[in-house]
Order: structure tokens, then C-alpha cells, then sequence
């Protein structure tokens, strides 16, 4: 691919993630190539239909949230999972319109696999840890993802919660309920 014909791919997905994130499935093509300052002709030359760049942008979105993880990982097992869905809360929150449930099966499915066996990884390293309680399960942990999204979403429509960040008031009640000790301050531990 020459260098000018790469710069503009990587233009049109760059625009692309940023006004999927914002206004979600109802962008379109035309949206697109006006965020990235190139004709409609250039975005077909590089991509056939709205779904191949739609799966193109949930891809790198995805794998950005399975490097969360793995960073999360690195770190003190007792922390990694808190670490993780703070991570996700950000994400979600500056990118809800990438969330998997506003683009159904164009989500990348062995991302989002890799995605869950990690954030399981992270909460059995958080319970051996003796952070998490015992019986929090990886349904507990997709929940929580859920319910951010769902508080997420509810900011963005109601322009009075708009910019409340709700979603972390609601993490912290979600890490105080996942907890299982109380640390030296009083708080519960995730």
C-alpha cells in the first residue's frame, strides 16, 4: 500500500472510531469521510461497505481493552481486576457508541473471548489474593461491564447527568459488594 493511500486509512479509521463513539450505529459512511477530510470515493476505495469499517474500529477498540487487561495482569493481583474495570469504565464512558450491544455480531467475537478469559484470569488472581469474595463468578464481572454501560448510557441521553460520571459512584458500589475484606481505611478491598 503506497504511503499516501496508508496515511488515509488510517485517517478514515481514526475519524471512524470517533464518530462511531459519539453518535453509534446511526453514523454513517458520509459522517466518516467528512471527519476525516477525504471524499466518500476514498472511503470505498478502502473499505466495501460501513460494516468491514465497523469491525475494523470495534477490532483495535476491543484489542485496546484486552491490553488493559493484560496490563492489569502485570500489576498486584489484588488490584488487577479493579484495575481492569476502571480501565473499561474510561473507555466506555469517552467510547460508548463502540459498546459490543449498539453493533451486535460486527463485534469481534474471539476478541471479546479473549477479552472474557482474561478478565477471568484477573478475578481468580483477585480472589486468591483474597480481594474478591469467593463466590463472585465471571457473570458477576460481565455484569458489572453491563450495568456500566447501562449507567453510561443514561448520562448521555439525560442531559442532566450529563458529564456526572455516575458510572464511577456505581464501580465503587460494584468493587464495595465484589470485596472481601475491609482494607485499613474502612473500605472494602477489590
Amino acid at each position: 500500500m503506497r504511503r499516501d493511500a496508508a496515511a488515509n486509512r488510517e485517517r478514515l479509521v481514526a475519524a471512524a472510531e470517533a464518530v462511531f463513539a459519539e453518535h453509534g450505529s446511526s453514523a454513517t459512511l458520509d459522517d466518516v469521510a467528512t471527519a476525516a477530510g477525504v471524499g466518500p470515493a476514498t472511503l470505498y476505495r478502502r473499505f466495501a461497505n460501513k460494516d468491514a469499517l465497523v469491525r475494523e474500529v470495534l477490532s483495535a477498540f476491543f484489542g485496546r481493552l484486552v491490553e488493559a487487561a493484560e496490563t492489569a495482569a502485570t500489576g498486584p493481583a489484588d488490584r488487577g481486576l479493579e484495575t481492569f474495570l476502571r480501565t473499561v469504565g474510561v473507555e466506555l464512558a469517552q467510547k460508548s457508541g463502540l459498546s459490543a450491544p449498539v453493533w451486535g455480531e460486527l463485534a469481534p467475537e474471539p476478541v471479546v473471548e479473549e477479552l472474557r478469559r482474561l478478565s477471568t484470569e484477573l478475578l481468580i488472581g483477585a480472589q486468591r489474593a483474597g480481594a474478591v469474595r469467593a463466590d463472585v463468578t465471571p457473570d458477576d464481572v460481565a455484569a458489572a461491564v453491563w450495568a456500566l454501560r447501562g449507567v453510561i448510557a443514561s448520562e448521555r441521553v439525560d442531559p442532566e447527568r450529563r458529564g456526572a460520571q455516575l458510572w464511577r459512584r456505581h464501580l465503587e458500589t460494584i468493587l464495595r459488594g465484589f470485596g472481601d475484606d475491609a482494607g485499613p481505611s474502612g473500605r472494602r478491598t477489590v
